[in-house]
């Protein structure tokens, strides 16, 4: 469907505090949107997802071992489809939506700053002194960073599988 400019922003109420920051949203459709942030106003339990499903936003609150990733913020959020979607944050936090919340094990404790993906190879990228680089091969995460980068603040799989990053002082590298 084509559509034209946009005249104005909708601002919508996704029922958060006014103290919440929102850092990353991802659609798996116009009734399935993932909004990520922190809300300093939760207490200790930092960490903010929401979803909207088309007509109202739901705070989401993970139980388990995943409740533990609300403790730090969360940044950025991006999925496969529906039902398999990778949410980051601070303290190389890095959670799996499929139907369940899984926190998943990283090897990092920096900050992710952003997550994509493509044909069941995800990559998520931060730092805070270097830059991090770490990649999901379906079951489990594996460091592959440059050990020259600085902090990353980007990442695209292009159609051909090769991961582009991006980060301080106009450093640009695939991999």
């Amino acid at each position: 469907v084509a559509r034209g400019p946009v005249d104005s922003p909708m601002l919508v109420d996704a029922g958060t505090s006014t103290s919440a920051t929102l850092y990353g949203v991802w659609a798996a459709a116009p009734d399935d949107v993932w909004i990520v942030g922190d809300d300093p106003a939760a207490g200790d339990r930092r960490g903010i997802i929401i979803r909207y499903n088309g007509s109202s936003f739901e705070r989401v609150e993970p139980t388990g071992a995943a409740s533990a990733a609300l403790q730090s913020a969360m940044f950025k959020v991006w999925g496969a489809g529906p039902d398999d979607v990778f949410l980051v944050g601070r303290d190389g936090v890095a959670v799996r939506f499929q139907g369940d919340y899984e926190l998943m094990d990283t090897p990092t404790q920096s900050q992710l700053t952003t997550v994509h993906g493509r044909d069941g190879m995800v990559y998520a990228v931060g730092g805070f002194n270097q830059g991090e680089v770490i990649q999901f091969d379906g079951s489990s995460w594996t460091d592959i960073s440059d050990p020259f980068a600085p902090p990353l603040a980007g990442v695209f799989v292009a159609e051909d599988g090769t991961p582009w990053v991006a980060g301080d002082g106009g450093y640009l590298a695939r991999f």
